[in-house]
């Protein structure tokens, strides 16, 4: 018995020592943002799953993305009489054009005395920007968040991501959400499937990631009338969140809303009701937030496209059109 038992406790040491060492080196799931290439084809960003907000890009200096995952430069200390933060998906990220042409960074070059750190993901509905929000901006000190939200991507978003759920007049957090679901609470059986089979995960599960992470449908494509009831009481109740964790430290609160390739560039240009749009600018109003709806600005714009045709995100003209609204 005492035999069985040493090779049990060295057996365990092993164990636990193989499992610090793939920490030490980082041994964990990371994937590359497939057709999501990052500066007009620069490349393309590789993220890593993440228990809380699903996932996070890794830092890249080529594209501009700062060890945290975001299109802006390293945080540092404060510098400038006012910071701003920007959060949001791929549109404040802009994932078409160079880091320094992005709206919050040509909002920058606008301002004086005010630096606007851009801490946009692709791909992150406004749940994942809450959490963004919390292990990151609130930490920068700024003194006005602005969400900017694309409703045509981000009620569609806020359900599949399962990351919080409503209970009674609040949202809470979701446990397991669906990474934490399928990511294996350690290392070492991710090491040795990648050895074995060259993935970190099972194909059905990273299939199913896939579908979760990045499917890009539109609010008219939910299920049932009830699943678009539902996106919007979770829209309503993570602003009510947004304004709760702002106003207690009096940070200014601003949602943006960004229209549509479609709806202005497209078929339905002059004949759509905008009503993911208007929907989401309903319930931020309901809620006392200041709102800047973009819409009509854009839909009245005469100039050059405000979007590549092709990847139907905001070319150089869009980003300098959004900042200049700012």
């Amino acid at each position: 018995m005492k035999a069985i038992a040493k090779w049990i406790t060295i057996s365990l040491i092993c164990l636990l020592f193989s499992e610090f060492v793939l920490h030490l080196y980082g041994i964990e799931p990371i994937f590359l943002l497939v057709g999501k290439e990052v500066a007009g084809g620069r490349g393309s960003a590789v993220f890593r799953l993440d228990p809380q907000l699903l996932y996070q890009l890794k830092g890249s200096a080529s594209l501009g993305l700062n060890s945290a995952g975001f299109r802006n430069a390293e945080f540092g200390p404060k510098t400038t009489a006012r910071r701003i933060v920007v959060l949001g998906d791929s549109f404040p990220m802009g994932l078409a054009v160079d880091a320094h042409e992005t709206f919050p960074k040509q909002l920058e070059k606008r301002l004086m005395k005010t630096s606007v750190l851009n801490l946009g993901v692709a791909g992150y509905g406004p749940d994942q920007a809450l959490g963004v929000l919390k292990r990151y901006a609130l930490a920068l000190a700024p003194d006005t968040v602005i969400l900017t939200l694309y409703p045509p991507n981000d009620f569609m978003d806020l359900v599949k991501n399962k990351i919080y759920s409503i209970k009674g007049d609040v949202i809470v957090e979701n446990h397991p959400n669906p990474v934490e679901e399928i990511l294996p609470p350690f290392r070492l059986p991710i090491a040795l499937r990648l050895i074995a089979t060259g993935r970190y995960l099972p194909q059905s599960d990273e299939a199913r990631l896939a579908e979760i992470l990045f499917a890009d449908k539109d609010l008219m494509e939910l299920q049932s009338q009830e699943e678009i009831e539902l996106s919007t009481q979770l829209l309503r109740y993570v602003l009510q969140e947004f304004k709760r964790e702002l106003n207690q430290r009096k940070i200014r609160f601003i949602v943006v809303i960004l229209p549509s390739y479609t709806e202005i560039q497209g078929e339905q240009r002059g004949k759509a009701a905008f009503n993911t749009e208007r929907r989401a600018r309903e319930v931020s109003l309901s809620e006392g937030i200041l709102t800047l709806d973009l819409t009509e600005d854009f839909v009245a714009w005469q100039g050059a496209p405000l979007y590549l045709d092709d990847d139907r995100h905001l070319n150089q003209t869009g980003h300098a059109f959004v900042a200049q609204l700012l």
